[in-house]
């Protein structure tokens, strides 16, 4: 079954209100998970339609949203990052593992 957004939905499920996951701008402020989930209440989505629009793993996304995962590394980390959870890493570089 496929999922499409309703009409007034942005394409990237970014809502009015709905701010979830705002990597992107240098300054976004981090939310915990009882905030993000607060805010899928409020808004009537579900875990499945936050993890779809992000392109994400929805087990991954209920874990880390229920405390289950904390997202320190492979998918689950890219997801903590994409939703909110976690800020976008610095570049590591190579000199500094030495």
């Amino acid at each position: 079954m496929n999922w499409s957004a309703p009409e007034s939905a942005h394409p990237d499920m970014t809502m009015p209100g709905l701010n979830l996951g705002a990597h992107s701008c240098a300054a976004a402020t981090l939310k915990t998970p009882t905030a993000i989930l607060q805010e899928l209440r409020e808004h009537g989505m579900t875990v499945r339609q936050l993890a779809e629009s992000k392109g994400l793993d929805r087990q991954d996304v209920a874990d880390l949203l229920y405390l289950r995962n904390k997202g320190l590394r492979g998918k689950a980390h890219a997801a903590a990052i994409a939703i909110g959870l976690k800020p976008q890493p610095k570049t590591l570089r190579t000199k500094e593992l030495a």
